[in-house]
């Protein structure tokens, strides 16, 4: 009985063979120069699943510090904006305020005038009155008050 052997794989060395560089010994009669396809590359030059996945990885983390950035800009222009506009608000209420105030003083100021005005004249009015009811009351006590007006 013999035991199956398995094939040997041809393994490709990774360096050039000291020997390979004299090129004069492997040059002798019925020796032919070693052709340059033959040789099988010693490193795969073609990048690899774990290359490529680390670059497509660096490629979404940029681009996902692009949107954040874009996103933190977005926020910081809108609470901006709305500063602006709180801003306007305050200064809009502030003169609607100081509006509200003159006219309210401006309100009382003409109730203050006409009051005086209406007890100026109800004290002219008074006191022509007093002037012609005053003796009269004074000689009739019992209260048969008949003006002496003409």
């Amino acid at each position: 009985m013999a035991a199956s052997v398995p094939a040997v794989v041809a393994v490709a060395p990774s360096a050039p063979a000291a020997r390979d560089t004299q090129a004069s010994l492997e040059r002798g009669p019925g020796r032919q120069p070693p052709q340059a396809s033959a040789r099988a590359p010693a490193v795969d030059t073609a990048p690899g699943e774990p290359v490529r996945q680390a670059a497509e990885l660096a490629l979404k983390r940029e681009v996902e510090t692009q949107l954040r950035a874009q996103e933190l800009e977005r926020a910081r222009q809108r609470q901006e904006a709305q500063r602006d506009t709180v801003e306007q608000l305050r200064q809009t209420l502030r003169q609607v305020w100081d509006a509200s105030a003159t006219v309210v003083e401006q309100a009382l100021q003409r109730e203050a005038d006409a009051a005086r005005a209406q007890e100026a004249a109800s004290a002219a009015r008074s006191k022509s009155l007093d002037a012609y009811e005053g003796p009269a009351v004074a000689r009739d006590p019992a209260g048969s008050h008949v003006s002496r007006r003409v």
